[in-house]
């Protein structure tokens, strides 16, 4: 039973996800938020450079967008990007579970 249910929160939320990517909002984001700092620090992959709050796309959710640490093709620190989602209510009893989705990488 818990696991159907993980199953239809995870399909649920990539539904709400997938529908919310091809709207467009008055509250878009300036693409300088994307820009690459000047010097990446060789911090452990993973170390957050900037983030800033976005509108969630769902009810009763928050979101952010991350730039952070990564390491290239060549071994050399790079920044890549992501999104946070998270709901607002309170946690239940167990937790709530977790869905983390990355999509191919693209370009050169």
């Amino acid at each position: 039973m818990r696991s159907k249910f993980a199953l239809l929160t995870a399909i649920v939320l990539t539904a709400l996800v997938l529908v919310s990517c091809g709207t467009t909002s008055s509250n878009a984001f300036s693409t300088s938020f994307y820009n690459t700092p000047s010097s990446i620090p060789s911090n452990a992959p993973g170390t957050v450079l900037r983030f800033e709050t976005m509108n969630a796309p769902f009810p009763e959710s928050q979101a952010w967008r991350v730039l952070y640490t990564s390491t290239g093709i060549d071994g050399e620190p790079i920044a890549v990007s992501g999104m946070v989602f998270a709901p607002t209510g309170p946690i239940p009893p167990g937790g709530r579970p977790v869905v983390s989705w990355a999509h191919p990488t693209t370009g050169i």
